[in-house]
């Protein structure tokens, strides 16, 4: 009983190890891709038309 009971507990650890790696990595990648439309939309402001 115990042995399955473990077994479960390591198969899900690094599952939502994983999943807490994607979620992170695709907030770094979202939040890199708003920085750089916010640095376009600046560098755009700052050109003298």
């Amino acid at each position: 009983m115990a042995s399955v009971y473990h077994r479960q507990i390591f198969a899900t650890v690094p599952a939502i190890f994983e999943f807490n790696l994607t979620k992170s990595a695709f907030f770094t990648i979202k939040g890199n891709i708003f920085n750089g439309l916010n640095g376009f939309l600046y560098a755009l402001c700052e050109l003298p038309f």
